[in-house]
């Protein structure tokens, strides 16, 4: 019997949600009451502890590259230098991230957080999760030397009147392009590995990949929704001549949760399986449930 009808009464229907950007962005505010502070403290040791890392890499492949233009290996060494670089952001930041997407998970589903959640990505499977964090973090060298030849380029033919500047310009565009991609095609990996730790890097990998081609789009459109928060901050920082660059972390926290509740819906976890993935075939839910 269809559900819009009901016996003694009159036939109704009750019109689908329309789950564009708005929609995730007020469920969003409504789930991180309470848990709000919670995951901007959080962020902001998480961005403390990276730029310290960032920080100490950069010095290193500066004093490293000083070495090498006396020994003459510097591309050798600087290639060195950013495989040291992926490792050591992959050994903290990859089970970090995990835990912050289980603490989403868990507000999404509006149960409350602890330091067990925020910590959980250091405990089982550490080794999978490290490789996962690798693998990701190994494509942003390669888009930002795309982006760095390509500008590189643009700026010498400039000055000469060169025809390489339509080289340069293509490089830096296919670097943005890549970084782009990669992002809207990484954004649940580590939401899954939160859930299913059993799976290994790969497969993880691999299901973000799935989910995000059946919603990808719908996932652009939700990220670009917050360009005006992120423009704000933006320009706070600037005013302050980069004091406030803290500004994005609210933004970062906001634009997480809401992430995190579209990739509850494309994942349908409230059908999931305990064990086993949910199917990642887009015929298995209703467009019309999460029209944009």
């Amino acid at each position: 019997m269809n559900e819009n009808y009901q016996a003694g009464s009159e036939i109704f229907f009750e019109p689908p949600v329309r789950k564009d950007g708005k929609y995730y962005r007020s469920l969003a505010r409504e789930r991180l009451k309470g848990s709000f502070w919670k995951f901007l403290l959080t962020l902001l040791i998480l961005t403390a502890c990276a730029a310290l890392i960032c920080g100490g890499v950069f010095w290193g492949m500066m004093a490293l590259m000083s070495f090498a233009q006396r020994v003459g290996a510097a591309f050798a060494l600087v290639l060195v230098a950013m495989a040291v670089a992926v490792a050591l952001l992959s050994l903290l930041l990859a089970p970090a991230l995990v835990g912050v997407s289980r603490a989403f998970l868990r507000t999404v589903d509006g149960e409350p957080i602890s330091v067990s959640d925020l910590r959980s990505g250091f405990g089982m499977r550490f080794g999978s999760t490290f490789l996962t964090g690798v693998l990701v973090a190994a494509v942003i060298p390669v888009a930002l030397v795309l982006l760095a030849i390509g500008s590189l380029l643009a700026e010498t033919a400039l000055a000469s009147a060169s025809p390489l500047i339509l080289l340069g310009a293509l490089m830096f565009l296919l670097g943005v392009a890549l970084l782009i991609w990669f992002a809207i095609r990484m954004a649940f990996v580590f939401q899954i590995r939160a859930e299913y730790p059993q799976l290994g890097a790969l497969d993880s990998i691999r299901n973000s990949i799935a989910l995000t081609k059946a919603g990808g789009k719908r996932l652009l459109a939700l990220s670009l929704s917050f360009i005006g928060w992120y423009a704000l901050a933006a320009l706070v920082t600037v005013l302050t001549s980069g004091i406030g660059i803290f500004a994005f972390c609210p933004v970062i926290v906001y634009h997480q949760a809401a992430l995190t509740l579209f990739y509850h819906d494309i994942s349908q976890r409230d059908k999931a399986d305990e064990v086993e993935f949910p199917s990642l075939d887009p015929e298995d839910y209703d467009p019309d449930q999460a029209a944009w």
